[in-house]
């Protein structure tokens, strides 16, 4: 009955196994339970465990202390709980709540204005940087196999392990920034590609030809599972090799790492190469800051000397012409799990939302963006 090595609280253990002998009459109404002392030696375990048990039963009405007597099956039937599920729940899951930053947060208000558009009741649940299957997601285990979600998307980079565990519960759901190249998955994507593509022709068309790029982090798994800053290589060498420019290996200077150190240490990098170009392209609002403090400390102006644009997470974002379409994405990924729990017949699908390349074309370099953030 009890397994110590279980994350699940001993006291919990206790009252799982006396509520399932109840419910199924094994313990019958009337019948009298072993007394704390009594199931503690019994069992090997404090008394203080047992009674924390014993309570917990008291309060859900399933058994009752007669003083003097012990305590023993209640003859009356549990109170049914006020709250009862209603409607669409839907889990939205991310790795860790520490990493939420406005890419995420401009995210997650489109999934819920989407949401709450159908009705929909949105949740923010946290992996707690851990595989989903450890066993110290106890809780959100618990509210994935009890169905209490109805359909769950999932933000950021989870791996096959992650996908396969929400396979094996049968429930809908919808990976967004998360690129499985070679997994039939349902997915959301913005055009990372395309934005970097477009961007270094518009520059290439306006003189300047010497444009780098400072990304985030490459994917581990590539080409199996991409990442926005693979896609962001992608578009730039895409870009090169319909010129007839050179692109030199030091202009792209993918991330290492998640910390603001390793972002300042990619800037420097970047910034220390023998040959600078004259335009860079930045991945997100943190690496763009990562930039504007390196290039201070090392006498670099932006824009004078290193025109700087910055694929930004919003319209305030610093450097950033034509920011990201979060709100979109999020209303997109709520539209295409609504297919899925409404079990709608549909083959996996991914979903690349376009950016707008109109407006980029004609966006005056002259004029360059506001700081302000």
């Amino acid at each position: 009955m009890i397994d110590r090595g279980s994350p699940i609280p001993i006291y919990h253990q206790i009252k799982t196994h006396l509520t399932a002998q109840i419910e199924s009459g094994e313990l019958a109404k009337g019948d009298k339970l072993p007394s704390e002392l009594e199931f503690a030696k019994r069992n090997d375990i404090s008394p203080m465990t047992v009674r924390q048990a014993y309570n917990e039963l008291v309060s859900d009405d399933l058994v009752v202390r007669l003083q003097g007597r012990g305590t023993f099956v209640s003859s009356r039937n549990p109170v049914e709980p006020e709250s009862k599920k209603c409607g669409v729940d839907v889990g939205v899951l991310i790795p860790s709540l520490k990493d939420t930053d406005l890419f995420q947060t401009e995210l997650l208000n489109g999934i819920e204005y989407e949401a709450r558009n159908l009705s929909y009741h949105t949740h923010l649940l946290s992996s707690n940087s851990k595989p989903l299957n450890d066993h110290r997601n106890y809780i959100l285990h618990n509210m994935l196999d009890k169905k209490h979600i109805d359909g769950v998307i999932a933000i950021g980079v989870f791996g096959s392990e992650d996908r396969k565990y929400l396979e094996e519960r049968d429930i809908p759901f919808v990976f967004v920034d998360n690129d499985f190249s070679d997994e039939p998955i349902h997915n959301v994507l913005l055009d990372d590609e395309g934005y970097v593509y477009t961007w270094a022709q518009h520059l290439f068309s306006k003189g300047i030809t010497r444009v780098g790029l400072l990304c985030g982090e490459r994917s581990k798994s590539f080409p199996r599972i991409l990442r926005r800053a693979d896609r962001m290589i992608a578009g730039l060498e895409h870009a090169y090799a319909e010129s007839e420019h050179s692109l030199k290996k030091s202009w792209i200077c993918p991330n290492t790492g998640s910390s603001e150190a390793s972002r300042e240490a990619t800037a420097l990098k970047f910034l220390s190469a023998r040959s600078l170009p004259d335009a860079v392209i930045v991945h997100g609002d943190a690496m763009t800051h990562a930039l504007m403090k390196v290039a201070q400390e090392k006498g670099i102006s932006i824009p004078e000397d290193l025109l700087t644009i910055n694929y930004g997470d919003a319209n305030y974002s610093p450097y950033c012409y034509i920011p990201k379409p979060l709100h979109e994405m999020g209303g997109a990924a709520v539209g295409l799990l609504r297919k899925l729990v409404k079990k709608t017949p549909s083959a996996p699908m991914q979903l690349i939302l376009p950016i707008n390349a109109k407006a980029i074309r004609a966006v005056d370099i002259d004029q360059p963006a506001s700081i302000t953030v």
